[in-house]
């Protein structure tokens, strides 16, 4: 089998020597390993510039499309190569030297299979939120696989995270692209449902990455926040009956307008901190609007902080 990777970056130089540096002791080479940058603004293209090697591909974007725009960028131009299967991962997903040598054998071994992963690790424990069941087709409700699945070989599932999801080309070629218009945020579950419908997923166990976040107390809300609810809200509504969608909205108005009614009881009350509950009251009020108006793509209202 031949493989490629896509990589997107963004700011993250540091993050992104160490991705590439794993990239190249693959015990499988990969033919080719295309490298989006997403405008980066630190030293992430002086970096590039230094990669001489024929197998990479540098992209350097002139604007920050997200993750989805990023994706679907390198998607586009790493199909144009005589490839099998495409890996795709972000500069914080650093994948084990044998990473494509076991996707490989189990790709060998189930060749009905068109998509494949790995076990994600973060800060030293399998990390089960990548790999996902549909629990409610409607809704779209998931939980994570528990973490006795992965004492298998193997095993299937239907949502997957991009790190380390490998797809082959025929499937790309069939669902198409990852949604330029989400930007950021549930763009791998609707890309998951769509390869859903031409092939299963296996995660193969003993091919493992390390995603390398930090352990941080965040903002309880984010820029991340607004497109988590819009996406969601126009990835369920995409994918189920026409009949069925006036109810599914006239749902979501309600839920979310209680989540409304709880921060300002929580403003009201002083139990919680105020700015922080009227920013998620704002968030929320947009997020849903936009869903059910179809206002995608970026949100200049809400982009990345660094």
């Amino acid at each position: 089998m031949k493989f490629g990777i896509v990589v997107v970056t963004y700011n993250r130089c540091d993050l992104l020597k160490e991705c590439i540096g794993k990239i190249a002791v693959q015990k499988y080479s990969a033919e080719k390993v295309v490298i989006v940058n997403n405008n980066s603004t630190d030293l992430t293209r002086v970096f590039l510039e230094s990669l001489s090697a024929e197998e990479y591909i540098v992209m350097n974007l002139d604007d920050n499309l997200g993750a989805s725009g990023g994706f679907e960028v390198g998607l586009k131009r790493i199909i144009e190569e005589n490839l099998d299967f495409v890996l795709l991962i972000d500069d914080d997903a650093h994948i084990d030297e044998n990473y494509l040598y076991y996707i490989n054998e189990y790709a060998e071994k189930y060749p009905k299979v068109k998509a494949f992963s790995g076990t994600v690790y973060e800060l030293g424990e399998i990390s089960v939120t990548h790999r996902r069941r549909i629990k409610s087709k409607i809704t779209l409700k998931d939980e994570a696989v528990s973490a006795n699945e992965y004492g298998k070989s193997v095993f299937n599932y239907e949502l997957s995270s991009f790190c380390g999801l490998v797809i082959h080309k025929d499937v790309v070629l069939k669902v198409g692209y990852p949604r330029v218009d989400y930007f950021t945020q549930f763009t791998d579950t609707e890309y998951s449902l769509r390869i859903g419908r031409h092939t299963e997923i296996l995660n193969v166990n003993k091919a493992f990455l390390v995603h390398k976040i930090k352990k941080v107390l965040e903002e309880e809300v984010s820029y991340k926040t607004y497109y988590q609810i819009r996406n969601r809200i126009v990835t369920i509504l995409s994918n189920v009956p026409l009949f069925i969608r006036p109810v599914l909205i006239i749902g979501f108005q309600c839920s979310y307008s209680v989540r409304i009614y709880i921060r300002r009881f929580k403003i009201l009350m002083h139990t919680s901190n105020a700015e922080i509950n009227k920013r998620h009251i704002k968030i929320i009020k947009d997020a849903v609007n936009d869903a059910l108006h179809k206002e995608l793509g970026v949100n200049v209202s809400y982009l990345p902080k660094y």
